[in-house]
């Protein structure tokens, strides 16, 4: 199954439908995220998924510039010191 499997819908696609480990099908939304730099704490492995809507803060946040005005997201704190 891909995403030409799947009839159209406005609900498809759309970031606040699936929960981070959802899968549809074969197709998961999952993906990796690494970070690191002076803050980021080593080696640091989460064992809970984070949201897609929250990388944006979190790297604006680990680069000392402020969040994009239209984020929903959140800073990620626990990948600090």
């Amino acid at each position: 199954m891909s995403l030409r499997d799947v009839e159209s819908s406005d609900q498809i696609c759309t970031h606040r439908q699936f929960l981070p480990t959802t899968t549809y099908g074969d197709i998961s939304v999952r993906a990796v995220f690494i970070m690191s730099g002076p803050e980021v704490k080593k080696s640091y492995r989460r064992r809970t998924p984070i949201w897609q809507v929250d990388i944006a803060p979190t790297v604006a946040y680990a680069l000392g510039i402020p969040t994009p005005a239209r984020c929903s997201g959140k800073v990620v704190y626990d990948f600090f010191e």
